[in-house]
This record gives structure tokens, sequence and C-alpha cells, in this order.
């Protein structure tokens, strides 16, 4: 009796443990197809909230972008950023400069786990600054303008909140050539950048 007892819980035991072994395959199989379906669609279109640097002054950019995939290794589109508000680079306010740049954007996944994603990214793209400077004296307004070119790239990481919309976090280099406008670098335009994205899939 006692025999058959220890025999029907061995077997109850197994049952259950190949239960959950077969549960947790089949949880990763929905992981994994889960982030192939999020992370590699048709493409994506992304919102950005950026912080960064102009003229030393901490300035924030909004933008955003749309890329659309080309295999599972690689995605391209485009991306456009601006600043949010013109930086005054004296305490005068006498002047401020406007900046913002738009261009090719190339995004390659490098990590997926689970519900996280990491991906490597870089725009390349030309852009406007625009000086604008008041006299004090005559208050006559003076513009100056110059293109520049744009190399910036970026890791992100991402939590595929469901299967349509991301929340991520992205850092990386912004590196500006100079204006041609008279006071104004390569350094003063370009700056370490942190974003917060909002990304979704179609």
């Amino acid at each position: 009796m006692i025999t058959s007892l220890h025999r029907t819980a061995a077997a109850a035991l197994a049952l259950g443990a190949l239960a959950g072994l077969a549960g947790t395959a089949r949880a990763e199989a929905d992981d994994r197809e889960y982030l192939s379906e999020a992370t590699f669609e048709d493409g994506t279109s992304a919102l950005a909230v950026r912080s960064s640097a102009v003229l030393g002054h901490a300035a924030a950019m909004a933008g955003g972008n749309t890329v659309w995939s080309l295999g599972k290794n690689l995605s391209a589109g485009i991306g456009f950023y601006t600043l949010a508000t013109p930086v005054q680079p004296d305490a005068a306010g006498a002047g401020n400069l406007s900046f913002f740049y738009g261009g090719l954007e190339l995004e390659a996944p490098l990590y997926t786990y689970r519900m996280l994603s990491l991906a490597a990214a870089a725009h390349a793209g030309i852009g406007q600054a625009s000086y604008r400077v008041k006299a004090a004296d005559t208050g006559q307004k003076t513009l100056a303008d110059g293109t520049v070119r744009v190399f910036e790239p970026s890791l992100e990481a991402f939590v595929h909140a469901t299967r349509r919309v991301d929340i991520g976090l992205a850092g990386g280099l912004r590196r500006v050539s100079k204006p041609g406008i008279a006071g104004v670098e390569s350094g003063d335009l370009s700056s370490k950048v942190a974003s917060v994205l909002l990304r979704g899939h179609f």
C-alpha cells in the first residue's frame, strides 16, 4: 500500500516537473516570438526629447525618426531634431542661436532578452545654425546662417511595454562641423546627447 502511494506520488511529481519544463520552454518561445514581432516588423516611428549642450549652455531638443526594416539585422530611415527654444549665449539676451538638423538614420540590434532590447544607432545628415543679434544702441537685428554636417552615433535601450509601443533611453555623441558663423565653433554645437524615447511599431 505504502509502496503504491510512493509510486503514485513519484509519478505525480514527475508529471508536474515535465509540465513545468514544458511551460518554461513555451514561455521562452513566446518571449522570443514576442521580441521578434515587436522588434523587427515593417518599421518604427519614435519621438525623442533630448538633453545636450549648445554654446556651453544646457539645451533641450525635440525630434524623432521613422525607420523601415531591411531585415532582422538593420533598419534605415530618416530623423529630424531641433532646439526646443533658442539658446542665448550672453547674459544680456542680445542674441540667440537656433539649431536644427536631419538626415539618414541606421539602427542595428545588438542584444535582446525577454522584454528588453539594446541597439546601436547612427545619424548622418546636415543642418543649419542661425545666430541672431540685436544691437544694443540701434536695435538693428542681424542674422548669420551656417550649414553644418552632423554625425551622431548612439546606443539605445528599450523596454517593450506592449507589442506596439516601446519606451527607451539613449546616449550618444553629436559631432558637428564648423558652421562658418563668426564666434561659433564646431565645439559649440558638438555635445554628448541623452534622450528619452517613445517608439511605436507599424
